[in-house]
């Protein structure tokens, strides 16, 4: 249950019982759907001290699309995403996130720097990301539940250098994009919010 994963990492003081109660269905890796042309695929990530977490693979009359979940670097992911039209992957800024730390501990924040060192043992940065993406031969990089959220203006200070890693097209997603697979390596986003 996530909430003992997250009380027993984190500490009650930091993380208090309260407000969970969400109920999950049990999966193992493998295929978890295969029905109208639909198949998903779950694959184990790396998100200790979460055990099990999955990524997912769906694939869809010849085109795929490969969801990382919250991970950190794991060489399945690139098996997982191997030929992908588009990783979906988490983000993590490290030097962002290590400042914050810093930023809270010397303000006597300790609860919240825990939190800040803590998640950067299990979430990717964006560089190893890009290594995923370009291992895999993916056609797109698209980033979402980034770590920290910031403006649109300052969100080119979270990708750091994984445009050095990856040369195929990498965007930062925002609530309401959508992504349009147009064509072999050919992409359309639009937001259905504006």
């Amino acid at each position: 249950m996530d909430s003992t994963y997250r009380i027993a990492h984190h500490g009650e003081a930091v993380v208090p019982p309260s407000g969970f109660g969400m109920t999950g269905t049990a999966i193992e890796p493998g295929i978890v759907y295969d029905a109208n042309d639909v198949r998903i695929t779950a694959f184990a990530v790396d998100h200790d001290p979460i055990k099990p977490a999955f990524g997912y693979r769906v694939d869809y009359k010849g085109k795929s699309v490969t969801i990382t979940g919250d991970t950190a670097f794991t060489p399945k992911l690139v098996a997982a995403a191997k030929g992908s039209d588009v990783l979906v992957s988490e983000l993590l800024s490290p030097r962002i996130v290590g400042a914050l730390a810093n930023s809270a501990q010397k303000a006597g924040m300790t609860n919240r720097a825990k939190i800040f060192d803590d998640i950067q043992n299990y979430h990717i940065s964006p560089e190893l990301a890009a290594d995923v993406a370009k291992s895999a031969d993916v056609g797109m990089l698209a980033f979402t539940h980034i770590v920290p959220s910031v403006p649109k203006p300052l969100e080119f200070a979270l990708l750091g250098e994984a445009d050095s890693h990856y040369g195929g097209p990498i965007s930062v997603m925002h609530d309401g994009d959508v992504i349009s697979i147009t064509g072999p390596k050919a992409f359309k986003t639009r937001n259905l919010l504006k």
